[in-house]
């Protein structure tokens, strides 16, 4: 019985003797080289220790670069999916599960544990296994009991009476609860709970409602620790057996598993899954919670959240044909997505930028406030309801056009990528994909509504399966929306080109020196003399008249050429039609444009005619007037 935290520290300390002794006998040469040259799988020694005196670690901890393992820390393997609890059916079920063990019912079994006898140390891919143990099984347990006993978690009333429901609906099965349990899960959690918010409590920890002599078999009943000193790969092979044992893995969690070999093995290029893993917990899409992948929300095998994510971006260079759809809806190979993340070298942080652009485009709405893909979803259905009163068969591709499924959401989001190349557009600009998202989806209801034919058409043509659908009826959407959209701003041409002609016809005027200074402006009210090349383009560049951000295309009509660093201020903001005007013929009362009306009310002409200054005023001057008047 540890009866103060003095003696608690003292057992504890002698435990983690236990433990060092068990590896100094697993950690020799011999043995080491036995195990790496394959003249045994394993050594094994079993040790029994009370599970709140082990120094367990989650594989989120392992992020923290400060993190240091002790030869008796417990890191949860970076092969395990991290048990992410922020689905609270699950927390409140493996809760139940802690309260049931220290009660005596739920067995625990025993813990087993890795010493890798081949460690890898990449902390910046969150893999660590040099000094510490690595976890194999009961990752959810152990985490668990770490939040709710270890660090004393507090949860709201909600929770607790979520877990005397699933206590009660234990014993309901049948299986064993002593009476001191069924008092427990009867009566005395909710008096605790009731007695504690009369003092004005909110949230409660397991400490606060467990009776004492049951919350601290936690910290005193011996449970077995198995340790084996094992290479990575026997290791890695052990995870999948026991996993698919008592939760069977997809093929995602075979892909994650490989992801982590190829971080263990390869030379580090910037990417951690522990971080992906960890945004994707906390993502409402991913979990199903937004309209756009809803049916998310149904799944629940472990590693699910970040599955859409990482098919998507691995499938942003794949050619748009029916085999991206296919691949979209799952993997089917393990090596699926690994082999294009680790080839083409892919980052956290490209990772970090898809799902917060993804979480952004999944909360669109209108100008009335109603999120966008609901009103395709009710577009596609409605047309359905209506449609199927006039037919005998039903055709289930109307249905399966819905935003919701992972397959067809994430092909959309493709198509949106692709769009943005077919119709010339810096997919690097946040703006640009929610003005092409909104005109997608747009369109899309427009062909519903309004061109209710054509869209019949397509689909009754389309075959009954995944490919038809992608071939008939997909691909004819996004074709015929970058069509459109390109017909209603003109002829896309490249940034060359249209900077080259452009350029010419400023040279043609003659007004303009070959090289000459002016003033550009880096932010706002800051400006500074820049050198202007109209051989090279140096100091200048392509603007848009319609901001990109805001969908327009690179075309003759909405481009101008303009100083390079105001380009960057102006950023997502239109330029009207004035921009740089400069007209001084009625001198008295003179028009300006905004570059202009900025540029007079920050920078003053200098005394000195022949200064730098006073050359790059009348350079700013003499470049806005020849645009005004000869520019296109």
């Amino acid at each position: 019985m540890i009866k103060s935290d003095k003696n608690k520290k003292e057992t504890t300390m002698n435990y983690e003797k236990t433990i060092k002794n068990a590896l100094k006998k697993l950690n020799t040469k011999q043995n080491i080289d036995d195990v790496n040259n394959g003249v045994i799988g394993s050594v094994q020694v079993k040790v029994n220790i009370p599970l709140g005196l082990i120094d367990f670690r989650t594989r989120q901890e392992g992020l923290e670069t400060d993190f240091t393992c002790d030869p008796y820390t417990i890191l949860n393997s970076p092969y395990n999916r991290e048990p992410f609890l922020s689905d609270e059916n699950t927390f409140v079920s493996k809760t139940c599960y802690l309260i049931r063990n220290l009660y005596g019912v739920a067995a625990f079994q025993e813990l087993p544990v890795s010493l890798i006898s081949n460690p890898s140390q990449k902390v910046n891919s969150g893999i660590r296994m040099s000094q510490c143990l690595q976890g194999k099984d009961r990752g959810h347990f152990m985490t668990v009991s770490k939040y709710m006993i270890t660090e004393k978690m507090k949860k709201e009333v909600s929770f607790w009476k979520k877990v005397v429901t699933k206590l009660k609906s234990e014993t309901m099965l049948g299986n064993e609860t002593p009476a001191s349990l069924i008092e427990f899960q009867d009566n005395g959690l909710m008096n605790k709970l009731s007695e504690l918010q009369k003092q004005n409590n909110i949230f409660f920890s397991l400490e606060d409602l467990l009776p004492t002599e049951i919350y601290n078999r936690f910290l005193t009943v011996e449970e077995t620790i198995a340790i084996r000193l094992e290479t990575v790969q026997t290791h890695k092979t052990e995870i999948a057996k026991i996993n698919n044992g008592e939760n069977t893995w997809k093929t995602h969690n075979f892909c994650l598993t490989n992801l982590v070999d190829q971080l263990i093995f390869r030379k580090e290029w910037g990417y951690n899954q522990n971080i992906i893993d960890e945004i994707c917990s906390k993502s409402d899409l991913m979990s199903g919670n937004k309209v756009l992948l809803s049916s998310r929300k149904d799944i629940n095998f472990s590693g699910y959240l970040t599955e859409p994510l990482m098919l998507l971006v691995s499938s942003l260079d794949m050619d748009w044909n029916n085999q991206v759809y296919k691949f979209l809806g799952g993997a089917n190979n393990h090596n699926d997505y690994v082999t294009y993340l680790c080839d083409n070298k892919t980052t956290t942080k490209t990772m970090k930028t898809w799902i917060k652009r993804l979480e952004r485009l999944s909360i669109l709405s209108n100008d009335k406030g109603y999120n966008l893909w609901q009103l395709l979803d009710d577009a596609i259905v409605n047309h359905h309801s209506t449609w199927i009163k006039t037919t005998i068969k039903d055709d289930g591709n109307y249905k399966k056009l819905r935003p919701r499924s992972m397959d067809t959401g994430l092909v959309y989001l493709n198509g949106i990528h692709k769009s943005l190349k077919d119709l010339g557009m810096n997919r690097g600009r946040e703006g640009s994909y929610d003005t092409i998202t909104r005109s997608f989806i747009e369109y899309f209801i427009d062909l519903i509504e309004n061109d209710t034919h054509t869209y019949e058409q397509w689909v009754a043509n389309s075959p009954a399966s995944w490919q038809g659908r992608f071939d008939e009826v997909i691909s004819k959407i996004f074709s015929n929306f970058v069509t459109e959209y390109k017909n209603s701003q003109g002829k896309v041409e490249s940034e060359k080109v249209l900077k080259e002609r452009k350029l010419r016809e400023l040279r043609d005027t003659g007004l303009l020196p070959a090289v000459f200074h002016m003033y550009d402006r880096r932010r706002t009210s800051e400006w500074e003399i820049v050198e202007v090349n109209l051989e090279t383009g140096d100091g200048l560049q392509l603007c848009h008249k319609i901001s990109e951000t805001n969908g327009g295309l690179r075309t003759e009509d909405n481009t101008f050429m303009g100083p390079a660093l105001d380009n960057n201020v102006q950023s997502g903001n239109d330029c009207s039609d004035d921009y740089l005007h400069l007209e001084l013929t009625e001198i008295n009362n003179p028009t300006f444009g905004d570059f202009w009306n900025n540029f007079i009310t920050d920078v003053k002409l200098n005394d000195n005619p022949m200064s730098l200054e006073n050359q790059a005023y009348m350079g700013t001057m003499t470049f806005c007037t020849v645009v005004t008047k000869y520019g296109k």
